[in-house]
């Protein structure tokens, strides 16, 4: 590593440490980070190259491990701090909803937190969120994952969930890799299925939220439950 890239790097460094990165354009902060990881690469190019892909800072970071592997130096180090930091990130915003003292006033929180989770999914996922009777959130947890446009909606395991849990209210959410925020025929019917099951249950049936990189789908605030 010659002078000139040292001094490149600690520019950088002090640039981002001025107003965390505020005045830095997109590549210069993918940049600084590959260089922890590669100390002695020119890490612009590489970033560039990443962001040409991926688009944003978020698309790299939530890329797949093998779709990030397939950039020359991106090895085990660079994919463990790409990773580390969306783990970093996502672990942040979750522990932000949980120390909400009750999800409704938490919702942008919680609209945040799952938007980050799976808006960038290349595959479609179920997931179940745990709420007692206060609506503090238990859990929250994936239990199922699909293909690029379906993911299977299995009545009978989110009641069995639900019983394993004790839950007193869920929220189910899945995502749409397409980016269409629109319930499909069968969404609608599985969920309308699933509000009978919970009602004989008396347990709770909060909202059914559909997350792509274009908002959400609310389908209590749609009237569909």
């Amino acid at each position: 590593m010659t002078e000139q890239h040292d001094g490149h790097r600690q520019r950088l460094r002090q640039r981002f440490l001025k107003d965390n990165g505020a005045a830095m354009a997109d590549y210069e902060i993918l940049e600084l980070l590959l260089t922890f990881a590669l100390p002695r690469i020119d890490t612009k190019p590489i970033a560039k190259q990443l962001l040409a892909e991926f688009k944003t800072i978020g698309g790299v970071l939530s890329a797949d491990a093998t779709q990030l592997s397939r950039h020359k130096f991106i090895g085990e180090s660079s994919l463990a701090m790409l990773k580390l930091v969306q783990a970093s990130g996502l672990r942040m915003l979750r522990q932000d909803v949980m120390a909400e003292p009750h999800i409704i006033s938490g919702w942008e929180k919680l609209l945040h937190y799952l938007h980050a989770t799976m808006a960038r999914e290349k595959r479609e996922e179920l997931r179940l969120l745990h709420l007692n009777h206060r609506f503090l959130l238990l859990l929250d947890e994936k239990i199922q994952q699909g293909t690029v446009n379906h993911t299977p909606f299995y009545v009978r395991e989110v009641v069995k969930r639900v019983m394993d849990v004790g839950s007193s209210h869920i929220i189910v959410v899945h995502n749409h890799p397409s980016g269409n925020n629109k319930p499909s025929s069968a969404d609608i019917a599985e969920t309308r299925k699933l509000a009978e099951a919970l009602k004989a249950m008396d347990v709770g049936f909060h909202d059914h939220l559909i997350i792509s990189d274009h908002g959400h789908y609310s389908f209590k605030n749609s009237g569909l439950l």
